[in-house]
């Protein structure tokens, strides 16, 4: 096999990972009233999409780190793997506690996918080929996600909404496929400074925060012990995770990055577009059926205009870097 051919299997099986895991997050939205009707437990409601962006968010850069340690290959391989099994128990779910699990458990695996496809992406390609290709593939994401609630309505009108989960399998293995063929593990095998303490305290404190926030969006209430004393609990983990990385020999998320505007600039933007879009992919669907009365597929369609502005601006965007 080429170089090139290498490069082109690796890009073809990341577009692909990427495009399952951005979908996920979204393509429940208009199968849940059919998944309450079935399971329910309609007061967690909230925890099958919450609980999926606890997990790929708060693992996001462990999967990174460990990338760093152990190469990007099996590192890829192993988070491709946990979100297809993550898949296939979803689809198997018996009551709305079992879904949330195996949610959380594909979230796992989902939040290795876009961070080491940038990185794998950026490794792969030139200066002038990356920006470009990174483009490509945040357009795969946007695409993804915003299709997410049209498959997840039509899936759950002509078949089940366990289809929704079931149609990730085949080309999972498609990717794995891809990657593994395409991919070198080139980790440079030494002794490695883990950031352990860096780990529990971040994890603890993004998972509190955000079962803080959705326990008062649930209650109505920001005063109750079940929000404030989450909450807090966030408050002190991040508090001291901020001097913990600081003196860490290989912290997790290294703060200098932030000192640099352009980063600093993106990480805004990508929280503030990221809470418009997923929240209005999450309940706009359940309003559209439950309150106007439209189908799961018609409530898709509606969100399809969302589409149209992310792909165009990923192209763009990625040409315009260059200049």
């Amino acid at each position: 096999m080429t170089d090139d051919a290498r490069k082109r299997r690796a890009l073809y099986g990341v577009m692909l990972s990427v495009f399952l895991a951005a979908m996920e997050s979204t393509v429940v939205a208009t199968a849940m009233p059919k998944v309450v009707e079935s399971l329910g437990g309609v007061h967690i409601y909230s925890w099958v999409f919450s609980g999926f962006l606890l997990t790929s968010t708060v693992t996001m850069p462990l999967w990174g780190r460990l990338s760093d340690l152990f190469g990007r290959r099996p590192v890829y391989l192993l988070g491709l793997g946990v979100f297809l099994v993550g898949s296939a128990l979803s689809g198997l779910a018996q009551d709305m506690t079992q879904l949330i699990g195996f949610r959380m458990l594909q979230g796992l695996g989902a939040g290795s996918l876009m961070t080491l496809g940038m990185t794998i992406i950026g490794e792969l390609f030139g200066l002038e080929q990356r920006a470009r290709m990174q483009g490509y593939v945040s357009g795969m994401w946007g695409v993804a996600s915003l299709l997410g609630p049209l498959l997840g309505g039509v899936l759950t009108d002509l078949g089940s909404w366990r289809w929704v989960f079931y149609v990730n399998l085949p080309f999972g293995v498609v990717a794995i496929a891809l990657l593994a063929g395409a991919l070198s593990d080139t980790a440079e095998r030494r002794r490695h400074a883990f950031d352990w303490t860096g780990v529990v305290l971040f994890t603890s404190g993004v998972s509190a925060l955000l079962f803080g926030i959705l326990e008062a969006g649930r209650v109505g209430l920001w005063t109750g012990a079940d929000v404030l004393l989450p909450l807090g609990l966030a408050a002190a983990a991040l508090a001291a995770f901020v001097p913990v990385e600081r003196r860490a020999r290989e912290p997790i998320i290294p703060f200098r990055l932030f000192r640099h505007r352009t980063v600093l600039a993106a990480g805004v933007n990508g929280f503030l577009s990221g809470m418009a879009m997923f929240g209005a992919i999450s309940f706009v669907p359940l309003f559209l059926q439950h309150v106007i009365g439209m189908s799961a597929t018609a409530a898709g369609v509606v969100l399809i205009p969302f589409v149209f502005g992310w792909v165009a601006m990923s192209i763009v965007s990625a040409r315009l870097v260059l200049r």
